[in-house]
Parts: C-alpha cells; sequence; structure tokens
C-alpha cells in the first residue's frame, strides 16, 4: 500500500548575488533584409583577406549569401562568403580588363538552428582556405589579386538579392590571413577592436535601432544602415558544443608552466568542471587534474577517482591539497559514492585557505549540491611551492583518467560560493569573469591544442590522443537562451538548438534581448536549475529526476514539480512558493533514520518499511 505524507513548510526570503552571463545580441534575417556598411577603401582588400562570422540559418537550403562586397565593371573585384544546400559556399572574383575570373567551393557542413562559426582566408597567389567550427574543410589554389574598384559591403545579401534566413553575429573582416590557430584561439570571445589587420568588426553590440557599430578602432568606422533585420539574443558563445574523448590508457592533456604560476602563494582556489565518466577501474587512480612539483617538499593540488583500497569505506573521490608532502599534508575523500557510469557530472571543489577547520578549508560539491569530507589530514592554510608539473587527465604515476569525456573545466584564484558554482553550471562563461584564471571549454573539433578561452592563454597540449577521434559531441547540459519566444518547447530557444528531454541538465536564465521562460508541456529533465538572473512563469507540472537547484524563489503557480527517484530540492536561500500547488516525491522507504527526503525538509526517522510513500509539501 502506498503511504503519503503531507509537508507544510513557511517560506522565507534572501537575496543572492550572481555572476553576469555571457551573451549579447545578434541580428536576424527573414530573407529580405541586410545591413549596407558602406563602401569605404579602407574595406577595399588587395592581396589578404579574413571573413569569420557566426550564423544560425533558419533554411540552410537555398543559395543565400551572408557577407559580400563587389564592384562590376572591367576592374572590379568582390569576394562573398555564403551558404548553399547545407555548405559553406566563399568566393574570390575579379576582372582584370580581360574578364572575370573567380575561385569558389561547397565545402564543410552548416546544421540548421544551430549557431556554427564560419571562416575563409585569402591570399593573392596562394590558397583560399575554409573553416567550419574552426576546422579547416578545403582549400582552393588561386592566382588573382583584387582590384580595389567595390561598392558596398553588406551582411545578408549579394547584389539585391541572395537574401540571408536566420541570425548572424560577430562579423570580421581583416586585411591579412589569419591562421587556423588565430581562429580557434578567438571564435568564442570577442575582440579588443584593435588588433593587425582587423578592417571591420561588427559584434552586433547595439541591441537596438537601425545601427550597426563597427566596433574595430584601427581604421576610421564603417557603420551598418539596417534594413529590415531585427535585434534578438544572440547564443553565438554558448555550449556546450564539443569536448574531449579520453581512451584511459594513456591519454591526457600537458598544461604549460604559465598555469602552475597561478598557485604559488595559493590562499584561494576553485575549480569547475563536467565529467562523463566510462570507466569505474578501482584497481589504481584515475585522475582529473593534478599540479605538483617533481621536488622536494613535493607539493601538490590534485583531484582524483579514489583507488577503493586506500581507505576502509566507500570513498570514490580524493582531493589532495599539500604544501609538503610530509609536514603540511592535505587530504579529503567523499563519504558516500558519487561516481556513476555514463552520466554527466558537475564537479566543483573550493578551497579557502583564509578559513579555519578542514570542513571550512575545502568544500567539494556534485551536481551543484554538497557532499561531505571526511579529512585523515589537515588541510594546509597556503603554498609557497613551485610546481613544475601540469596535466589534466594524468599524475605523476601516471594515473591517467580511466576514460569518458571532460568538458567546461574551469580554474580560479578565487574561493567561489555555493550560489557561484550553481550560477557557471548550466553555461558558458564569457572568460573574463573576476579571478578566473585558465577556462578550457573543450569546443573544438580538431588539432593537438586545448585553448584557454582566458586572455592568459593557458593552452594545453593533446598527448597519445588522436584527434580525428578524440573531439566528440558534449550533451553536458542545455541553457534556455529564449532567443526566438517564451516557449519552452521551440528548439531555436535553446543553446543546443534542441528542446531538452530527460536526460538533459537543464539552464534557466535571462539573456540580453532573450525572453523569459513561461514553462509549459509537463517537460521532465535530469538536473534542473533557475538561475537568480531568471524570472520564469510556470505554467505547467514538471518533473526533475536529479538535481532541483534554486538560485531565486520560484512561484508554483498552482502547479506540481515532481522530484524523481533520485530527485533532490536544493533551495538554499531561496523558496519553492506559492498559495497553490506543490512540490511531491514517491519513493520506497525502510527503515531510515533522520533522512531529509528528496530534500522537502520534513526529517524522517522510521524502523518501520513504509513501502512504496508519497511525500508532498
Amino acid at each position: 500500500m502506498k503511504n503519503f505524507l503531507v509537508i507544510l513548510i513557511s517560506v522565507f526570503f534572501i537575496t543572492g548575488s550572481a555572476f553576469s552571463q555571457i551573451g549579447g545580441y545578434a541580428l536576424n534575417f527573414d530573407g529580405n533584409d541586410y545591413v549596407n556598411c558602406g563602401s569605404s577603401s579602407n574595406l577595399n582588400p588587395s592581396t589578404a583577406l579574413s571573413i569569420e562570422m557566426w550564423v544560425n540559418l533558419t533554411d540552410t537550403v537555398r543559395n543565400q549569401k551572408l557577407l559580400s562586397k563587389f564592384g562590376w565593371g572591367s576592374t572590379s573585384s568582390g569576394f562573398i562568403l555564403g551558404a548553399v544546400d547545407g555548405k559553406l559556399y566563399p568566393e574570390i572574383f575579379t576582372n582584370n580588363g580581360s574578364g572575370w575570373v573567380g575561385y569558389s567551393t561547397t565545402c564543410g557542413a552548416i546544421r540548421k538552428n544551430v549557431w556554427t562559426h564560419l571562416a575563409m582566408t585569402w591570399a593573392s597567389g596562394g590558397y583560399m582556405y575554409c573553416y567550419v567550427n574552426g576546422a579547416k574543410v578545403d582549400s582552393v589554389a588561386t592566382n588573382n589579386s583584387l582590384n580595389t574598384n567595390y561598392t558596398s559591403l553588406c551582411i545578408g545579401q549579394w547584389d539585391g538579392g541572395y537574401y540571408s534566413s536566420g541570425y548572424i553575429d560577430e562579423v570580421r573582416l581583416w586585411h591579412v590571413v589569419r591562421t587556423e590557430t588565430e581562429i580557434k584561439t578567438n571564435m568564442y570571445k570577442e575582440l579588443n577592436g584593435n588588433e593587425t589587420g582587423l578592417k571591420a568588426y561588427y559584434k552586433m553590440s547595439n541591441g537596438s535601432g537601425g545601427t550597426l557599430s563597427d566596433n574595430q578602432t584601427n581604421v576610421a568606422a564603417n557603420n551598418g544602415s539596417i534594413s529590415g533585420a531585427t535585434w534578438k539574443a544572440s547564443g553565438c558563445f554558448a555550449g556546450p558544443k564539443n569536448c574531449l574523448d579520453f581512451d584511459g590508457t594513456d591519454d591526457y592533456i600537458s598544461l604549460p608552466a604559465s598555469f602552475g604560476s597561478a598557485f604559488n602563494s595559493l590562499q584561494h582556489f576553485s575549480f569547475c568542471g563536467w565529467v562523463y565518466q566510462t570507466n569505474l577501474n578501482t584497481d589504481t587512480w584515475g585522475t582529473y587534474f593534478s599540479v605538483y612539483n617533481t621536488n622536494p617538499p613535493y607539493g601538490r593540488v590534485s583531484f582524483h577517482q579514489l583507488q577503493n583500497s586506500s581507505s576502509s569505506g566507500p570513498d570514490d573521490i580524493l582531493i589532495s591539497i599539500s604544501q609538503n608532502a610530509t609536514t603540511e599534508y592535505g587530504e579529503a575523500y567523499t563519504t558516500s559514492n558519487v561516481l556513476e557510469l555514463n552520466k554527466w557530472i558537475h564537479f566543483a571543489f573550493i578551497y579557502d585557505g583564509t578559513s579555519t577547520g578542514n570542513s571550512n578549508r575545502l568544500k567539494f560539491y556534485v551536481n551543484g549540491r554538497e557532499v561531505s569530507l571526511t579529512f585523515p589530514y589537515n588541510i594546509p592554510s597556503s603554498f609557497t611551492s613551485s610546481f613544475d608539473r601540469y596535466y589534466l587527465a594524468r599524475h605523476n604515476n601516471p594515473d591517467y583518467f580511466k576514460g569518458g569525456n571532460f568538458d567546461e573545466f574551469s580554474f580560479w584564484n578565487v574561493s567561489l560560493t555555493q550560489s557561484q558554482v550553481r550560477e557557471i553550471m548550466m553555461k558558458s562563461l564569457v572568460g573574463n569573469e573576476t579571478g578566473l584564471f585558465a577556462y578550457y571549454r573543450f569546443d573544438q573539433k580538431n588539432g593537438t591544442t586545448l585553448f584557454d578561452i582566458t586572455a592568459n592563454g593557458h593552452n594545453g597540449t593533446l598527448i597519445n590522443m588522436d584527434e580525428s577521434t578524440a573531439w566528440v559531441t558534449s550533451d553536458a547540459f542545455n541553457t534556455w537562451l529564449g532567443s526566438e519566444s517564451n516557449t519552452w518547447s521551440t528548439a531555436k530557444n535553446w543553446s543546443r538548438g534542441s528542446v531538452p528531454v530527460s536526460t538533459d541538465n537543464t539552464g534557466i536564465y535571462k539573456w540580453a534581448l532573450g525572453n523569459e521562460l513561461s514553462l509549459s508541456g509537463v517537460p521532465t529533465t535530469n538536473h534542473m536549475f533557475f538561475s537568480s538572473t531568471s524570472s520564469p512563469t510556470l505554467n505547467s507540472n514538471f518533473t526533475t529526476n536529479g538535481e532541483f537547484l534554486l538560485n531565486r524563489d520560484l512561484d508554483l503557480n498552482g502547479n506540481t514539480i515532481t522530484l524523481g527517484s533520485n530527485g533532490y530540492l536544493n533551495e538554499g536561500s531561496y523558496r519553492v512558493y506559492g498559495t497553490s500547488g506543490a512540490i511531491t516525491t514517491t519513493r520506497s522507504l525502510s527503515n531510515i533514520s533522520a533522512q531529509n527526503v528528496g530534500g522537502l525538509g520534513a526529517t524522517i526517522t522510521t524502523s518501520a518499511d513504509m513501502g512504496s510513500t508519497t511525500i508532498t509539501r
């Protein structure tokens, strides 16, 4: 028989803080819109050209021109970056007085309703190279130079036709050849505007009005006049897109010496990241990251899957923070199993050397919820060590990561709060957040370099990894953008270009120009987070199978939130409330002691076998 428990809990309100969020604006082209950026000679290349932009196309079949500059006549030239049949279509053409000569190709793949980075480069007498999402997809030999007789630079059309359909953001025009490394290094972040060779930069910073500002400072600005296109929330930098797959045998990332400098005289440190583990081999340690020195005093900061034989309990995570291997040696273990196979798990550990007591100096969070630790050794209060080894997915022994995926690793020289950890869980970072000293998005398509998105440039190197198979698609989380509407079921409103399903980790934020979420359709997700930046409206019931995380108060609005068999309510300083509605879970309960079932607030102790019990607040 099923039992029922009803809990009544009072509501109180406490405000909290949050990081500013990534976002910005884009222009939406409906198939008959364009931007005219003028015909300044500053925009006319002659011997070198690079074009970069982000697009989110609603039509990938027909021939459309995304950026063009051209001229007609016996001494005219032109260049086009376009798309046709779901592929990139770049073109260079010139008329030297003896007729038109052109070079073009159709290459790569552009997915409909998904943000895609496109780039082309060209050098006179050399090659035209083509890139999709930072990966080189084609090259074309050319032998022409470009004349200076051009008309206007246009975004969204060519010669009064071939109009674009979809969003365009971060348009960059260069009169130098950008290398593949330069493209990959900067594709996920805004430019300063004074970079060498940059002649036009439209980062869509206006957000309103009929003018598109040119954000470069190298030459006179070439602002655009908007015809029909409308401002929308962008999301071009929002992720995740890709991640790295480790074979569990000998794959790892070597980080530069500059990475270790942030640990010298360390008193505050935070690590956050997503891990998808495919092997829980307990014969040896498995390492997520490790920074240490090979000489006395052998200090280290490292994070591992624990070899279970090292302790008497079911511990499966080890955090080591040591100033000296013998006199100031600190370790902590989890006191319950937190690792699961074939699921994305978000880890965060926070070190605060200025606090007293082990449990204050070191905190550990799994999917946004604090997990208790045991401390066989005291956690030291600071570091003066100089480190000489810096790895992801290995330690000195070498103790490689056991196999699976890494995504969204961020390293900080500040001690993040639990609220801040939750704010950054389900979204990509800007890369310039206070205290952030290294940030690895893992969003590349190829190559043996793992790029640090911050200005610090702590780039890593893939070791023993096959780049053709190591870069794989990530589904670590799905972020609400609200760029199209307030409707949950609209794919374009989500960072992954797809509506969340029951296995998705879902973050609800408010983006600049984005719509607030109106939740409907009785959805089911895995972990669910409501940011302090958001003000969603619940218009239907929904189910969360994992952690239900709040950084804001949430009005039930008469609806029922169901926590699945592993669901847990994490309110912190905030509350689920309402004049009607409920939050509920059904569990099998037997002989439990002081258990806060589902985090609903009632601590239950009973020696009885209660069977299937529904608890409703």
